[in-house]
């Protein structure tokens, strides 16, 4: 029994010593209880930064990125987890200088939190083309906002650059240069050319015509592809309402004569164009009016039972020529509305058998280009007859539109 109480004895002596060396351990420091500080360390990686952070319980992490240049402070916010404990930040610019910060928590950087972006490589630029639109555009996972200094180039909302075709670079190679100024790589800078085919320009909206509205007649092509010219057959047809308005013409050039096209005549135009195993076509309907006037009505004769009258004929949007293929109508009018009228082709109108010494209201008129009717301002003169000699009065003029 002695030996039993003995032995407990002995290992209460036990426990109380070690119970003794812990307390001593933790009150000397030796005993470490405290969880490690939170850190992130920041790389620099293909299209911007990646940022690794330890010791830091599952939370919300936003990580601030702030660029040196203009000093643009931007932020991201990630779920960060022990799962989750590498986070990148993309679309940065190249060759730029970043300054990383966590917002939040306070974590130390483990090296430096500015670091210096990679270049780009040609590699990283895609190349669309829209056709459609007209355009070309360059995209990368890069922020490209400033590697192209061409001013034709905008931005669009998905942050590509784009430009849109003008006619000269249709079935020629268009140089891109990216520039890189912020990196001190000499190679930095690299160049990408992009075919642009005749099919991209074989849609009816780029087609720009400006059809003829005076005479000669001149069809315009303002944005013709000259590089393409070869490729392209460019045919514009124009029918009239009877069978001999026809005629055909071959586009080649930016201004093209159509010297059959008529006056007073109207016609339906279509333009075709066939390319690289393509066509379409556009219709226009055209129709030219000359601007016919009756300049200087007045009498060259008197006489008690007739009336000569002459005047200038005058035309605009058309040349003089037209002026041979015009006819007149030329009449005369008393007050109970008796009238004598004459349909002439020449500039002098003689009118016979009225009554002596009576007033008459006499007009002149464009009436006619050819066989076609026509609608034109003409001009009115009032005169009086003689009574049996040989005078006339004139008391008035005035234009007509009848």
């Amino acid at each position: 029994m002695a030996d039993f109480y003995g032995l407990k004895i002995l290992l209460l002596l036990a426990g109380l010593i070690e119970l003794a060396i812990c307390q001593k351990a933790q009150s000397s420091g030796n005993f470490n209880t405290t969880t490690p500080k939170c850190s992130y360390k920041v790389i620099a990686t293909k299209y911007g930064l990646r940022i690794s952070i330890s010791n830091l319980p599952p939370t919300t992490v936003t990580i601030s990125y702030k660029e040196q240049n203009d000093g643009k402070i931007q932020n991201m916010t990630f779920n960060h987890s022990q799962n989750s404990t590498i986070h990148n930040v993309t679309s940065l610019k190249p060759c730029t200088i970043y300054t990383v910060t966590i917002r939040e928590h306070d974590c130390d950087i483990q090296g430096s939190n500015n670091l210096t972006t990679w270049k780009i490589e040609q590699d990283d630029i895609t190349t669309n083309t829209k056709i459609m639109r007209g355009e070309i555009c360059y995209s990368s996972l890069w922020d490209i906002s400033e590697a192209i200094q061409d001013p034709k180039f905008t931005k669009d909302t998905s942050r590509n650059l784009c430009f849109k075709f003008e006619p000269n670079d249709y079935c020629s190679n268009v140089n891109t240069t990216f520039e890189q100024k912020t990196c001190d790589n000499p190679n930095s800078t690299f160049t990408i050319i992009t075919s642009i085919p005749v099919e991209l320009f074989m849609d009816e909206k780029k087609v720009d015509l400006t059809h003829p509205q005076v005479l000669p007649a001149i069809l315009k092509w303002t944005n013709k592809p000259v590089h393409c010219l070869s490729k392209l057959t460019f045919n514009y047809t124009c029918r009239g309402d009877n069978k001999n308005e026809f005629f055909s013409a071959m586009i080649k050039d930016n201004d093209t004569v159509l010297p059959e096209m008529e006056p007073f005549t109207a016609y339906n135009c279509t333009s075709r164009i066939y390319g690289s195993n393509k066509s379409f076509e556009k219709t226009a309907n055209l129709k030219i009016d000359c601007d016919l006037n009756v300049l200087d009505l007045q009498n060259i004769s008197w006489s008690n039972e007739s009336i000569s009258l002459n005047w200038s004929p005058e035309v605009k949007k058309c040349p003089n020529t037209v002026l041979s293929n015009i006819a007149y109508e030329c009449c005369c009018t008393n007050k109970m509305g008796w009238n004598k009228c004459n349909n002439i082709v020449k500039k002098q109108c003689n009118i016979h058998n009225l009554e002596a010494f009576t007033d008459y209201n006499c007009f002149v008129k464009p009436v006619k280009y050819k066989d076609k009717p026509i609608n034109n301002n003409g001009k009115q003169i009032t005169v009086k007859t003689a009574i049996g000699g040989r005078y006339i009065i004139q008391t008035s003029y005035s234009d007509v539109d009848r």
